[in-house]
């Protein structure tokens, strides 16, 4: 093959995402990612974190993202819309005001225009623009009902009885 793109699909390097994505074992799969890097070549082989940023998935992306940047891993995402009640912008202002200042602490890197180009070694500004973009979504306005919504399927999935994940979504 003249390029391989190895995308691989997590949301957290916590706990977090083996709720997210149910059924995951985020060590084996950090541990998989790992080997995946050793094959890493720039213009031939690539390897890319594939996100789904939601209400879910928010509270341990600066995590994710210090991790990506460790490892000079580049990340592409599809924040998500539907369903509505799970988007970012349907927590609680308090959960958003507490990840706005969580998320306000991150240094971003020069500021350099990229254009459409998703060249893997932009890594670092692909990484500031998601950000960039999730704290934009914090800043927007919930709709009480489709928030009550996503805590009830909070609920309803037993989340709110794991001590740590019920952390994430306390107001």
């Amino acid at each position: 093959f003249k390029h391989v793109d190895i995308g691989i699909s997590l949301e957290s390097t916590e706990k977090l995402n083996n709720f997210v994505r149910n059924g995951a074992n985020t060590a084996e799969i950090l541990q998989n990612i790992e080997e995946y890097l050793q094959y890493r070549r720039a213009g031939h082989v690539y390897v890319t974190l594939r996100i789904v940023p939601s209400a879910l998935s928010v509270h341990t992306l600066d995590s994710l993202f210090r991790w990506c940047v460790s490892h000079e891993l580049d990340i592409m995402s599809n924040i998500l819309s539907t369903p509505s009640h799970l988007a970012i912008k349907q927590l609680p202002k308090q959960v958003k005001d507490r990840l706005i200042n969580q998320f306000s602490s991150w240094q971003f890197s020069e500021n350099k225009d990229t254009g459409n180009d998703r060249r893997p070694e932009d890594f670092k500004q692909h990484i500031d623009n998601e950000l960039k973009a999730i704290i934009k979504l914090l800043h927007e306005p919930n709709d009480p009902e489709l928030t009550k919504k996503l805590y009830n399927s909070l609920e309803r999935w037993g989340w709110l009885e794991n001590t740590d994940i019920r952390n994430y979504f306390s107001t």
